[in-house]
């Protein structure tokens, strides 16, 4: 079971406190995670200019030492104080997954996974583009899902492409959500 998220920072002597939120002070946002054994603190840096919602480092804290840094000027990790970082314990693989949205100039984000496993931090990889009208564990079969629609092509006629992404040990498409999803967007149009 996911623990809460409390956040307790202090900025310039101020304590801000925080539920399930980012703080933002000049130019730099993070989160506080307590997850289980890890309290892990997610910084996003270098924004694409002062006072935007887009970054281009993102850097974890545990116990006041560095685990984790990533740099991407192709990417922007998107962090604004009420939406930042959503975490997910995946049980199965005995993992916090850190599911980041990433804008690409496309109307369409990405979403960047960032695995925690005892002292390991890693990439776990990136997700296509898509619309995540899925975004979690929807199905409750203990994997987050994201996905949605990819794009509409097909000629003349606009046909939507739906793509499920459930996060194990790569990106495995879940055919059953996909289908579903197709279904309730067709009746929807009709």
């Amino acid at each position: 079971m996911i623990a809460q998220l409390h956040a307790i920072l202090i900025i310039n002597s101020i304590v801000v406190m925080g539920l399930a939120a980012g703080v933002y002070c000049e130019n730099v946002i993070w989160q506080v995670i307590e997850n289980g054994e890890n309290r892990d603190s997610l910084v996003f840096l270098d924004p694409e200019e002062p006072g935007s919602d887009f970054y281009h480092t993102i850097k974890i804290y545990r116990e006041g030492k560095q685990v984790f840094s990533h740099s991407d000027f192709d990417k922007m990790y998107i962090g604004t104080p009420k939406a930042l970082v959503t975490n997910f314990y995946n049980r199965d693989k005995k993992r916090i997954e850190y599911i980041i949205k990433c804008g690409e100039g496309s109307d369409l984000p990405s979403f960047l996974v960032i695995t925690s496993k005892d002292k390991l931090v890693e990439i776990f990889g990136y997700s296509l583009n898509n619309s995540a009208d899925i975004f979690g564990d929807i199905d409750l079969d203990g994997y987050f899902e994201i996905g949605g629609i990819v794009a509409l092509m097909d000629g003349i006629k606009e046909k939507p492409v739906y793509r499920v992404l459930k996060i194990k040990d790569t990106f495995v498409s879940d055919t059953i959500l996909e289908q579903c999803l197709y279904s309730i967007y067709s009746r929807k149009k009709n």
